[in-house]
Parts: C-alpha cells; structure tokens; sequence
C-alpha cells in the first residue's frame, strides 16, 4: 500500500513539474515585447480581474480588446467591460 501512495505522489510531482516547465517556457517565448504591449493595453492586475480593460483608444475601437456591456446591480446602470481579445492572446503565446 505504501508503495502506490509513494508511486501516485510521484506522479502527481512529475505532473506539476511538467506543468511548471510549460508555463515558464511559454511565457518566456512571448517575450518582453509582447509582455508590454499587452501591459499597456490592460492596464493594472486590478482593472483586468474587473474586467476594466479601456475598449476604446482616442475615441477608435481597438480590435485587440473585446467589449461588451454588463449591467451593475448597485449603479442599476449598464456598463463597459473589456478584456484582451481571444485571438490577440492565441497570436501572442502562437
């Protein structure tokens, strides 16, 4: 018995140390570039959990920000809401 908990738990680091060196190794592919654009277009960590990323720039849409409209219960207004756009993230770690 001892000897499959000792095999699982080995598993499990092999799984988590694969994971890990997949995650490193994509982000250091995007690059630093890359990495400030996409700073520069979302703003602060704060702002793209709120899902606050600003969709229009000098009055244009920008086709690497998504938009919609969501509607604030305590405002009971409709409201923006952004986020970097899908293909923009599929281009950036493709």
């Amino acid at each position: 018995m001892v000897q499959i908990f000792d095999l699982a738990q080995l598993a499990i680091y092999v799984l988590v140390a694969a994971a890990s060196l997949g995650l490193i190794v994509t982000i250091i592919r995007i690059g630093k570039d890359r990495w400030r654009e996409a700073a520069s277009l979302s703003g602060s960590a704060t702002t793209v959990f709120k899902g606050e990323v600003k969709t229009d720039r000098d009055g244009l849409r920008d086709p690497r920000v998504s938009k919609g409209k969501v509607w604030n219960k305590a405002t009971e207004r409709w409201q923006q809401q952004g986020k970097l756009s899908d293909e923009y993230v599929r281009n950036m770690v493709g």
